[in-house]
């Protein structure tokens, strides 16, 4: 039975501090995990940028190069 403050009923010292550093341990790797899984979802994201400007860059050269030609 549940008493409050981290204490079962019939729990000693120790098993309650063990359980406490399961409960942390469990929940620092699920936090570390999300922030993985941000990682990746950002890192993906500013490719999909780099490659959007990329192809933005190319065509304004390429239309820059047109204005040259027509000119000459």
């Amino acid at each position: 039975m549940f008493l409050g403050c981290g204490r079962f009923r019939g729990a000693s010292e120790g098993s309650t501090q063990m359980v406490a550093s399961v409960f942390w341990k469990r929940i620092r790797h699920a936090a570390e995990t999300d922030q993985k899984e941000r990682e990746k979802l950002v890192t993906a994201w500013v490719a999909q940028l780099k490659k959007g400007l990329a192809a933005i860059a190319i065509a304004k050269s390429s239309q820059q190069f047109g204005r040259e030609e027509e000119t000459k």
